[in-house]
């Protein structure tokens, strides 16, 4: 109806019809996005309380898989309700471009929350595989890749429950992830002053990625890592590969480095 009116505006009162069309989308679209926000945030809310209660009843360090029901399974049951809404958003997003300020309105709620849970946990769980395998550098390697690599494709197929298109904001998500292996894995390369330790890293690093072609021509840019679809394994690692393309390079430039002293 919209388009017409725009394109033939000849028609009596089409100028009245068309506002008020307008005005009825948006107030509709509005509505939406405020409903999807407000139950992912209730959600949020509860969430985190439950998982203080059950840090505060265990003295132990518990584990983001042991926190499944709580972090994924409540998440994958809301988006049974509103998946349906969102796609309203993002289809009307396609043919008004007008409304992708609403989509991106309810990614960056999803996001946030979804970072607020678990960029705190990523990080502990790190320290804690890290401590649990002390006297074994490439375990950890390996332990802290595999972990990381894993919630990378949990997180990427949980957001595919709730949107249906990418967007920008899911890989910067992924990436703040990332970021908490590079920022772990720094320092440990840096102290490591074994030549067969690091080429041995080196190796278990290179096992991680992806190939080189994809890794080489992967952009930094959170727009330009975006992907084109929500269904592929490979599209949702490639922040990780990108990640750990810059350890692997770290730990290469620390063992030349080794060999010139």
């Amino acid at each position: 109806m919209r388009l017409n009116l725009s394109t033939q505006p000849i028609y009596k009162d089409a100028e009245l019809y068309l506002l008020k069309f307008q005005q009825n989308l948006t107030r509709g679209l509005t509505l939406i996005k405020l409903y999807f926000v407000n139950h992912l945030r209730s959600l949020g809310t509860e969430v985190t309380k439950k998982i203080a209660d059950k840090d505060k009843a265990k003295s132990s360090f518990i584990s983001i898989s042991s926190l499944n029901t709580l972090l994924y399974i409540h998440f994958r049951s809301l988006a049974a309700t509103l998946r349906p809404l969102c796609h309203e958003l993002e289809e009307s997003a396609k043919r008004f471009p007008d409304y992708e300020s609403l989509c991106n309105d309810c990614c960056s709620t999803y996001t946030t929350i979804r970072s607020q849970l678990l960029s705190t946990r990523t990080q502990a769980e790190l320290a804690w595989l890290t401590k649990e395998n002390a006297n074994d550098i490439l375990d950890t390697v390996r332990l802290c890749c595999t972990f990381v690599m894993g919630l990378c494709q949990h997180e990427f197929q949980l957001f595919s429950k709730f949107f249906s298109t990418p967007m920008p904001a899911l890989v910067t998500f992924q990436e703040l992830l990332c970021n908490h292996l590079y920022h772990h894995f720094r320092p440990m390369i840096a102290r490591e002053s074994n030549h067969v330790t690091l080429s041995e890293i080196c190796q278990t690093l290179e096992a991680y990625q992806v190939s080189s072609t994809v890794v080489a021509h992967s952009p930094s840019t959170p727009d330009a890592l975006a992907v084109t679809e929500l269904t592929t394994s490979e599209d949702s690692l490639l922040p990780f590969y990108h990640t750990i393309a810059k350890v692997l390079k770290d730990a290469q430039a620390r063992l030349v480095n080794l060999e010139r002293h």
